[in-house]
């Protein structure tokens, strides 16, 4: 049971958070047409949503990712960390497991990504 509920919960604070960063995206996109000034905070805001551009002018995409997709690569690794602090942040046997299980699946994914031809 309390396995289950955690895969829940943490599949919905997820997909909650990247809803939040596609629309604030959009919304980040469509004021900057409007105005040039910029406070210190909304630039913060747009460079956690919409990263860094290397000289590009950006913009919107001309085909949407489809709903449930990270608009950018960053707000996935943003959104899964935010998703297991709440969900997994406390100890429990199950938690545990599963943490171990990540770790293990993470460290083999670095590690064929780094260290195999």
């Amino acid at each position: 049971w309390e396995h289950a509920r955690n895969l829940a919960a943490f599949a919905t604070i997820y997909k909650t958070v990247l809803v939040l960063f596609k629309a604030a995206s959009h919304r980040l996109l469509e004021a900057d047409g409007n105005s040039r000034s910029k406070s210190f905070g909304r630039l913060l805001l747009s460079l956690l949503v919409n990263g860094y551009s290397y000289g590009g002018t950006g913009g919107r995409r001309l085909v949407p990712r489809p709903p449930g997709h990270p608009e950018k690569h960053h707000h996935a690794l943003i959104a899964g960390a935010i998703g297991g602090y709440v969900v997994w942040g406390h100890y429990s046997s199950v938690n545990y497991q599963i943490v171990l299980y990540l770790t293990s699946r993470i460290l083999v994914g670095l590690g064929k990504r780094f260290f195999l031809p």
